[in-house]
């Protein structure tokens, strides 16, 4: 058959996106709708993602987690970012996505919603309560100018400053310029955050309730929350009934670990629900993960015979005005070698054998902790009579 005679199919193929050099590709916009119903394109971005989840330059949440890689694939590509630099920014925190307010200020300094770069003004005297930091915008379109101020009186009566490990005490301009920043964008350009909260808005939602030492900061109520009801908080999250007895349980050890109140451990579970819940199911877990506690065995005559003996010789050595051994050197009382001796005699037992099997020279070598062994093998000797 002649080459001029084989007839094919032609099969028109789109050209793939040049790419500038050093620029690492995404997907293409038109393309996020139809991900999740197109099979040929989802199969695409799975393999992508699990090439994704084998690099070990991605950060541990990602590795090895194909599913999360597959959704910053489709998150990079509908913010219009690349997808390494979301990763890098993106945490999850109890199970929910939160970006760093690095990567929201440089979305939104990109996104064109400003007419220029965020800015910031402090005033007050730093460290005192009228200490304020502002984040500036203008509108790019309408020209009005946004502000988003915090003090310091906010940052104390939220409780950043006492959270474990705040930056607040390190770097609290940084701090500042982060959180008003993210405030801002949320307020004025929400299509920017696109519903996400920053990685300390996430951490905000959680209750520590790592017991406190003395300078470990102030109780609940020390940071503005008026007390609350369980009433108050069962009528808020009616769904949370169900589980009514292990919540006033993990509500009083957390108030105890806290120092504080149950009012003012529901208040703060009011004002921040989800992370107060999230805490709970954790806690409830861990609780069911516990094992049993066994109920201790019940006392046997030899043992409380053995116990009244030693309780008899602790009451001579103090008699005598003379200090008992150390627990780990301490051997049989006088009362309590008497009586074994006198045992050991009626029954004819084999002496040689006795030491052997307690590894003592003597009687009087016993430890205290095999005295109740010791009775029990003599009276095996006399059929347990």
């Amino acid at each position: 058959m002649q080459q001029d005679q084989i007839q094919t199919e032609s099969t028109s193929v789109a050209p793939a996106p040049a790419v500038a050099a050093g620029q690492v590709p995404t997907l293409p916009a038109d393309s996020v709708g139809n991900m999740w119903m197109n099979p040929a394109l989802f199969n695409h971005v799975q393999r992508v993602g699990n090439l994704l989840a084998h690099s070990s330059m991605v950060p541990d949440h990602f590795q090895g987690n194909a599913s999360n890689c597959v959704i910053a694939l489709e998150l990079s590509t509908r913010m219009d970012i690349n997808v390494f630099a979301l990763m890098q920014k993106m945490y999850v925190v109890h199970g929910k996505p939160g970006l760093e307010a690095q990567l929201l200020i440089a979305m939104a300094n990109k996104s064109g919603v400003f007419a220029d770069r965020i800015t910031w003004s402090f005033s007050g005297t730093k460290g005192k309560d009228d200490w304020t930091c502002t984040a500036h915008a203008t509108d790019a379109k309408t020209g009005e100018h946004y502000e988003m101020s915090i003090d310091w009186t906010t940052v104390k009566k939220e409780g950043w400053l006492e959270k474990k490990g705040s930056k607040w005490k390190t770097i609290p301009e940084m701090m500042f310029r982060y959180r008003t920043a993210s405030w801002l964008i949320k307020s004025y350009a929400p299509e920017v955050a696109m519903g996400f909260q920053t990685a300390d808005e996430l951490d905000d939602m959680t209750i520590d309730i790592t017991p406190r030492g003395e300078d470990a900061g102030h109780a609940l109520s020390d940071q503005g929350y008026e007390p609350a009801s369980y009433d108050l908080f069962f009528q808020a999250h009616p769904e949370a009934k169900e589980d009514k007895e292990l919540i006033r349980e993990f509500v009083a050890a957390t108030a105890k670990a806290f120092e504080d109140t149950e009012a003012s451990v529901l208040a703060r579970a009011l004002d921040q629900p989800e992370g107060f819940l999230g805490q709970f199911e954790t806690w409830k877990a861990n609780q069911a993960e516990k094992p049993p506690e066994a109920e201790p065995a019940p006392e046997d005559d030899l043992e409380a015979e053995a116990r009244e003996v030693e309780m008899k010789d602790a009451k001579e050595w103090e008699k005598d005005g003379e200090q008992a051994p150390a627990p780990d050197e301490e051997t049989i009382g006088n009362g309590a070698l008497r009586g074994l001796e006198k045992a050991l005699e009626d029954t004819g037992a084999n002496m040689t054998e006795f030491l052997d099997t307690f590894g003592v020279k003597s009687v009087a070598d016993l430890p205290k902790s095999k005295h109740t062994e010791a009775l029990r093998w003599v009276k095996q000797l006399t059929g347990g009579k």
